[in-house]
């Protein structure tokens, strides 16, 4: 079996999503990211779009792709002299560039967007083939024909024949034939049946790399690329990290390569760096990883049901199709208001803890009703369980002092310290960054790092309430907390202070146990 070229759009259609404007920086450390992953095929933008698009792709030209060993780095162009001129001069320190250019073929993008007969499209189409070829030298190009799932067959079979011939004279050349769901108009059958008849009516498609390109617009460009693969022969897939892109994006490179594990097809993607290549591009971007996101969302290795949890200590694979660490995850047995008793002693021994069996059906109950009552449960909330007591205010908050000094963003925190008025002074990178090191100055509890931090509006309009989400581990355990406050600074340090007093009574309880 043939290895499938994985061919990332990330740089490029990803980028198209509203919101995932990337500076020139921030694309080369995906690009090098994507280097490490193994993709075949980086496509690092278009760079007759703008100036910025066209000193990025130059860069990731000449820093990821100077080598022989390097992955193919490639830039986008319209069937125009004018663009494929500036992909060339982009792409000049590549060791193994490709230029990739399109045009549409459906008749609504013909006549409505282009404005042009079939045959004008086809002749566009091979002189641009020949120019590339020819004039600027390059010898790996790829064709789209845009919108092909709404083209007539026979129509993309005559301008692939066609453009393969332009591109392709004497056998050295390398020429891909994309055939892109643009819209996610298709489904599998169809898109196979599509892909099959070109395959069948196009005399010389043996001498071309098929493609596919599918957009997420119906839910199903995962499903359209993986039948492609499988029963159309395609080799070379279009995908991108967490299936950014335009519209409702792009078939998901991590799902597509937890798919071909299952099936046996080989890449050469480095699978344990997966979810280390997601949360990058989620930073960069600004979007979060829904938790029920395939691979790599927070919660697709997790398991809160009792009946889920019991089989999976007595075998992962009971739930598991996967496993986590192949991808650079991990399992959470997590804790909550629909664990088992099994599942739950389980975190009760890894706490270190040893209970008798009143003390255990004594603590389920309160477990049960403070699961009731909050959605982030945490470890604190089993300590609390067990020992029937509630967190008490060892830190609470008085307000704060915000100033803009030459230094940087300084904040003053007025707490009250069990009876005692105390002030601190924090500096960060932004007011909510130095009031919470001002807080943490107070913190007595060693081994506290913020793991997740959230803030957002809970309602839209300029007099919305801020809602902030804190992470905080301590060793290997991890407190939670939240807080509500018209003030997005208040919010922010009310959740951290709450959870420092959450950390002091977790310090306080083993304390007592020793």
């Amino acid at each position: 079996m043939d290895k499938i070229i994985f061919f990332d759009t990330t740089l490029r259609d990803g980028e198209q999503a509203p919101g995932c404007q990337m500076n020139e920086n921030e694309k080369v450390a995906i690009a090098r990211q994507l280097q490490r992953l193994g993709v075949d095929v980086i496509e690092a933008g278009f760079p007759a779009s703008s100036n910025g698009e066209f000193r990025a792709v130059s860069r990731i030209a000449e820093e990821i792709g100077a080598d022989k060993e390097s992955p193919t780095i490639c830039a986008l162009a319209r069937a125009l002299e004018s663009d494929v001129k500036k992909a060339y001069e982009a792409l000049k320190n590549a060791k193994n560039p490709r230029i990739h250019y399109f045009i549409s073929t459906s008749p609504l993008h013909m006549e409505k967007k282009l404005r042009k007969t079939p045959e004008e499209v086809i002749t566009q189409a091979v002189r641009i083939g020949k120019y590339i070829r020819e004039t600027l030298g390059i010898k790996d190009i790829e064709f789209s024909a845009e919108d092909a799932t709404r083209s007539h067959e026979d129509f993309l079979c005559k301008i692939f024949e066609k453009v393969i011939e332009a591109c392709s004279r004497d056998g050295t050349e390398k020429i891909t034939i994309n055939i892109p769901d643009t819209v996610g108009f298709s489904y599998p059958d169809k898109f196979v049946g599509l892909i099959n008849y070109i395959r069948k009516n196009t005399k010389n498609i043996d001498r071309a790399i098929l493609s596919v390109h599918c957009h997420n617009d119906r839910g199903l460009a995962v499903a359209n690329t993986l039948e492609a693969v499988r029963k159309a022969g395609v080799k070379q897939v279009e995908v991108t990290v967490n299936g950014i892109g335009e519209r409702a994006g792009n078939a998901s490179l991590e799902q597509i390569v937890g798919n071909f594990m299952l099936f046996g097809y080989e890449h050469n993607i480095n699978t344990k760096l997966i979810k280390e290549t997601s949360e990058l591009v989620s930073r960069i971007v600004d979007i979060e990883i829904q938790p029920n996101t395939p691979i790599v969302g927070k919660n697709a290795f997790s398991h809160q049901s009792g009946i889920h949890q019991d089989g999976m200590l007595k075998d992962a694979k009971c739930y598991e199709i996967f496993n986590p660490y192949e991808f650079g995850c991990s399992t959470n047995l997590s804790i909550g208001a629909r664990s088992g008793k099994r599942g739950f002693m389980q975190r009760i021994k890894n706490m270190g803890l040893n209970l008798t069996k009143e003390e255990v059906d004594r603590t389920i109950k309160r477990f049960m009703n403070i699961c009731d009552s909050k959605k982030n449960i945490d470890d604190v909330d089993i300590l609390i369980a067990i020992n029937g007591k509630e967190v008490k205010e060892y830190y609470r908050f008085i307000k704060y002092f915000p100033k803009i000094t030459n230094r940087g963003f300084k904040v003053e925190v007025v707490l009250n310290e069990e009876r005692s008025i105390k002030k601190y002074c924090g500096i960060g990178n932004g007011l909510i960054d130095a009031a919470i090191n001002a807080v943490k100055k107070s913190i007595k509890t060693e081994g506290l790092e913020i793991k997740n931090y959230l803030s957002k509006s809970k309602v839209p309009g300029s007099d919305a309430t801020a809602y902030t989400y804190l992470e905080i581990s301590k060793g290997k355990y991890i407190i939670k907390s939240s807080a509500n406050h018209t003030d997005t600074i208040t919010s922010a340090i009310l959740a951290f202070i709450d959870c420092a007093n959450r950390a002091k009574y977790f310090d306080d309880f083993f304390k007592r146990r020793k």
